[in-house]
C-alpha cells in the first residue's frame, strides 16, 4: 500500500502527526473554554518536532511551523460552526455575508498564528537537542 502526497515525504510525516496529535487536544481546551492556553498543544508539537529534527532537514524551526499548520486545522470546526449560526441573528443579507468573509479570514489569520507557535516551539525544541544533546530520530537518507 503506498502513501499519498505529503504523508509519504518524511519530511512531513513527523510534523503531520505531532499536528494531528494536537487537534484533539486543542478542540477540549476549546470545548472548555480554556483561553489563553488553547495554543499550548501545538506549542508542544512544534516542541517535539524541533527536537527531532535538530540536526537533518526541515529545520527545527520549519518542522514546528509545519505541525502548527497542521493543528492550527482544529481552528476550522470553531469558524463553520460560527458561519452556521450567521443565518440565525437574522442580519441583512450584506451583513451575513460580510461576517461569513471575516470568519474566513479570522480563521485563516489564527492557523497562521497557530504555524508562528509551532515555529516557536520548533526553534525551542532545536535548541534543547543541541543543548542537551541526546538520541533522536535517525536522519532519514535522500
Amino acid at each position: 500500500m503506498t502513501v499519498p502526497g505529503a504523508i509519504a515525504d518524511p519530511q512531513w510525516r513527523a510534523p503531520i502527526i505531532a499536528g494531528l496529535a494536537s487537534v484533539p487536544v486543542t478542540l477540549v481546551l476549546q470545548w472548555r473554554s480554556a483561553g489563553s492556553y488553547v495554543f499550548v498543544p501545538v506549542l508542544f508539537a512544534g516542541l517535539v518536532v524541533g527536537y527531532l529534527f535538530a540536526e537533518r532537514p526541515p529545520s527545527s524551526r520549519r518542522a514546528g511551523m509545519q505541525a502548527g499548520l497542521v493543528g492550527g486545522l482544529a481552528l476550522l470546526g470553531g469558524g463553520v460552526r460560527f458561519l452556521t449560526d450567521i443565518p440565525e441573528y437574522s442580519f441583512p443579507i450584506g451583513l451575513s455575508v460580510l461576517a461569513g468573509l471575516y470568519t474566513a479570514l479570522v480563521v485563516v489569520l489564527y492557523i497562521g498564528y497557530f504555524g508562528l507557535v509551532g515555529g516557536i516551539g520548533g526553534l525551542v525544541g532545536g535548541w534543547l537537542a543541541n543543548r542537551i544533546g541526546g538520541s533522536r530520530s535517525e536522519p532519514v537518507a535522500r
